[in-house]
Formats: structure tokens, C-alpha cells, sequence
């Protein structure tokens, strides 16, 4: 009975070590510095993860009432925040955001049908 419990014990410490091995080789940040050994290993910091993060404009609604446009999926207004981004300006086929204090102009692609609806 104890030699299972040893075996068992032993396997795991295996897993254990293997599981180490594997996050050894992301000791170091992308900088070159030594990472912190308690962060996990998905950590981004905020800026870099709206940095990379890939915006699309899906649909632009503009009535004599409101202007709507929908980013990755969400619904926004002027001056709405996605994360860390903020809408600026929405126009007839585009929407200017603005990342880490940058501008940027997201444009509907080309091959979405555009279409004007009256009322």
C-alpha cells in the first residue's frame, strides 16, 4: 500500500516538474527583462493589449437621431470606450478612435453591401 502511494506521489512531482520545465522558457519578457516569477504567464500589460488588439468596424447606423456603430461586435456611440479606446466620430462608412492617444479611422470593408434606408 505505501509503494502506491509513493509511485503516485512520484508521478505527480514528474508533472509537477515537466509543468516548471515548460514555464521555464518564458522566464524573460519580451524586453529582455526577467519576468515576474508570480505573474501568470497570459499577463499583458493594459497598454499592450490595446496595442493589439485588431478593431473592425462591423456596421455603421446614422439617423436624424443617432449615430451607432458596431466594433468587434459591440455597439457603440460617440465617445463611447471599447477597453481601452475611445470613439471619436462616426461617419457614413467610418469611425475615428482614438488608441494610446492615437487616431485611427476604422473603414467598413469594401465588399460589405451599403445600403440607405429612408424613415
Amino acid at each position: 500500500m505505501m509503494s502506491v502511494v509513493y509511485v503516485v506521489g512520484a508521478l505527480m512531482m514528474s508533472n509537477i516538474l515537466i509543468i516548471n520545465a515548460e514555464a521555464a522558457a518564458d522566464l524573460q519578457s519580451s524586453s529582455g527583462e526577467p519576468r515576474d516569477p508570480t505573474r501568470p504567464l497570459s499577463y499583458q500589460p493594459q497598454g499592450a493589449a490595446a496595442e493589439k488588439k485588431s478593431w473592425s468596424l462591423d456596421s455603421v447606423l446614422i439617423s436624424a437621431t443617432r449615430k451607432l456603430a458596431v466594433i468587434n461586435g459591440q455597439a457603440v456611440q460617440e465617445k463611447d470606450w471599447i477597453q481601452e479606446v475611445q470613439v471619436i466620430r462616426i461617419q457614413a462608412g467610418k469611425v475615428t478612435i482614438v488608441v494610446q492617444g492615437e487616431e485611427r479611422v476604422l473603414t467598413i470593408r469594401s465588399d460589405i453591401r451599403k445600403t440607405k434606408v429612408e424613415g
